[in-house]
């Protein structure tokens, strides 16, 4: 079970350490202390990282500097592979708690091993203006899926009451007001995080392949220990790769 301790409490536990336990005690505290420190740093860079792609408009000509920022995550989250699977779950952020036990129990590493692309290959799909399979090509292309279920996903917009926000997204991609989409869709992965039956679900209308694929892509963007930043990134990198036809789709469906 994952401990759900701010990174504040956890550095006045940490401020004791030496004191209760010695030699030992003052080492694992030093090694604490600069696990935190480069959690904190890694969080920052996050953010850098999507402010510029905000920044950008989502050029993929800004690449090289956004996948420098995202090799300073890595980088900085190297730490948490030395340390037992225990206590790096002790540096997971509170409200990703419950998605870190999920991505766990799937045998998934909550540190990736090595850094992911940013900016995601566009998959070679044919062309078309059906809204399903139009949203089916984004999530394809942001986590790397070779295939998924498209009535799946349609269901699953239903199951969790997704329309709405799902069209203010299309309104907003269609305006190009990416810095508000991104608002919106990191409200939109918190929400859907937060519930425990979100994964289960997800697994049982797209499959436990596709669901592994999505979880693991997760992980890869370091959501567990950063947050969203890195993969609404990549998420809306895949939107504006496959924007036309996605705008396309939304004006057939009369959205």
């Amino acid at each position: 079970m994952l401990h759900r301790r701010s990174v504040l409490g956890i550095g006045v536990a940490l401020s004791t350490l030496p004191i209760l336990s010695g030699k030992a005690g003052a080492q694992s505290s030093d090694r604490s202390r600069d696990v935190i420190l480069s959690v904190a740093d890694a969080k920052a860079a996050a953010e850098n990282l999507l402010s510029l792609a905000l920044y950008a408009k989502l050029s993929p000509e800004n690449a090289s500097v956004l996948e420098g920022l995202n090799e300073r995550i890595f980088a900085s989250l190297a730490l948490l592979g030395g340390v037992p699977a225990a206590e790096a779950e002790v540096y997971v952020e509170p409200a990703q708690a419950v998605l870190a036990t999920q991505i766990n129990e799937r045998g998934i590493p909550l540190v990736p091993a090595s850094a992911s692309g940013v900016v995601p290959l566009v998959n070679s799909d044919a062309p078309g203006d059906d809204l399903s399979a139009a949203v089916a090509a984004v999530i394809k292309t942001a986590f790397g899926l070779r295939d998924i279920n498209e009535a799946g996903l349609a269901s699953l917009a239903a199951q969790f009451s997704l329309k709405d926000v799902l069209v203010q997204l299309g309104s907003l991609i269609r305006s190009g007001e990416w810095a508000l989409a991104a608002q919106v869709l990191r409200t939109l992965l918190s929400r859907l995080a937060a519930v425990w039956q979100a994964v289960p679900a997800i697994q049982e209308a797209i499959g436990p392949e596709a669901t592994r694929g999505i979880l693991s892509a997760t992980a890869a963007r370091y959501v567990p220990f950063v947050g969203w930043p890195v993969l609404v990134a990549t998420i809306l990198f895949a939107v504006a790769q496959h924007r036309e036809r996605l705008i396309s789709a939304l004006d057939k469906a009369g959205l």
